[in-house]
């Protein structure tokens, strides 16, 4: 319920009126256990690409360093994190 702290009224609105459609879709659509992980894991990457997009809009000249984008590089991060 905090996540409508500082919207307009219509965002409100709008905001509740989509729970509600996620609630009644919830109780009427009988989905599998795999079927609604694959879901919740779809969406998952839905809003992470989101927010990697608005976090490189924002970063000024900042650059990001996290998370690594090559695998070694991650390996030498957590070695050089326990020394």
């Amino acid at each position: 319920m905090f996540g409508l702290l500082g919207l307009s009224i219509d965002r409100k609105r709008e905001k509740l009126q989509d729970r509600y459609e996620d609630k009644v879709n919830r109780m009427t659509t009988k989905l599998s256990l795999k079927e609604k992980n694959k879901l919740k894991q779809k969406m998952f990457e839905e809003q992470k690409i989101a927010q990697d997009k608005l976090e490189l809009e924002q970063a000024g000249d900042f650059e990001k360093i996290f998370p690594l984008n090559v695998d070694g590089a991650k390996v030498e991060f957590e070695r050089a994190l326990k020394d």
